[in-house]
């Protein structure tokens, strides 16, 4: 088989969620409501000015930026950035990985996500370990002003986080009709997506598994690269590792058309059920080769969780080569 298969454990990595802004803050407390993360090594950040401070979030550590220094001039950029330096201390010492959680309808954040980076940088934080930023396309109704707010921040992500996972508002839509949900429910499946883009790295890293990959084998698929998809189906049934997959790729090429594409780079899967047998592991990885060329890296990993009961569910990012 041309995938890589693994029997290594966890390696308690250290794990940083960071929240920016209103948007960034509220999805930290939607992960920390859904998701039973205690013991995982994880820990949350968030970031915001005082007048988005409308109730307190319940990350560990909440940083208020002054919002005068970060509304100055372009002129002032670095008083700004030596701001959010001393106010991050050593908050983001001996991490591992930083997953980026941001929302670009408010414009600030732009300047916000690019000050992080310089942030970043500076105290020369990640000799060995990945930045990954999730981010959610507003929907098109929005106006086009957001649009475009939304792709400068993504640029700015783009600048030096390794990899920046979009969810776009065609992919938030269809999650949407899936679950039956109406389309003035669009903000809460944006932080839905974030969920399940943080849980392909939960499970991957963390949780055992018949078959597991470790922290190292994570960052050989993010680190250093660009924009990725993640997607997800569930499936019960005899032939529920087939269904699941199939659809997985289905919309991977509804998101970015063929996937024999010489832009991607990386695939990495997370197979999570209550059980499984390696046939069904063979199954998804076989059809996973065939679906991608054979110069894109893949790894596979599974997850044991007793919540799916007899259903399986497959996580897959996809992830592009920096140009």
């Amino acid at each position: 088989m041309a995938y890589d298969i693994f029997d290594t454990t966890e390696d308690n990595a250290k794990l940083k969620i960071v929240g920016l802004g209103a948007g960034g803050c509220k999805a930290i407390d939607y992960l920390m409501e859904h998701g039973d993360y205690e013991g995982c090594g994880i820990s949350y950040t968030a970031i915001r000015n005082q007048s988005d401070l409308i109730s307190e979030n319940n990350a560990e550590h909440t940083i208020l930026i002054d919002q005068q220094i970060q509304s100055a001039d372009e002129d002032n950029n670095e008083i700004f950035n030596q701001s959010l330096s001393d106010s991050i201390g050593d908050q983001f010492a001996d991490i591992d990985a930083f997953f980026i959680l941001a929302d670009f309808r408010d414009s600030e954040n732009i300047k916000l996500a690019s000050s992080l980076g310089k942030v970043f940088i500076n105290k020369d934080l990640l000799k060995h370990g990945f930045i990954v930023a999730i981010i959610n396309q507003p929907a098109q109704y929005e106006g086009k002003e957001l649009q475009q707010q939304f792709e400068q921040g993504k640029q700015a992500l783009l600048k030096y986080c390794d990899t920046v996972i979009v969810n776009s508002s065609e992919m938030i839509l269809r999650d949407l009709n899936k679950n039956n949900k109406p389309v003035t429910d669009y903000f809460n499946q944006e932080f839905e997506a974030n969920y399940q883009s943080i849980q392909i790295f939960i499970h991957t890293i963390v949780y055992v598994g018949l078959i597991c990959v470790d922290f190292s084998d994570v960052y050989a698929v993010v680190a250093d690269m660009s924009e990725a998809i993640r997607l997800s189906a569930m499936e019960s049934g005899d032939d529920r590792a087939i269904q699941a997959i199939n659809k997985v790729l289905k919309e991977a090429e509804q998101e970015w058309g063929s996937l024999f594409n010489p832009e991607i780079e990386a695939v990495l899967v997370d197979i999570c059920a209550a059980d499984m047998d390696l046939s069904e592991f063979d199954q998804i990885g076989d059809i996973i080769c065939y679906a991608f060329s054979g110069s894109v890296r893949i790894k596979i990993a599974t997850a044991l969780d007793d919540k799916l009961k007899d259903q399986m569910e497959v996580n897959v990012l996809v992830v592009k080569r920096k140009k």
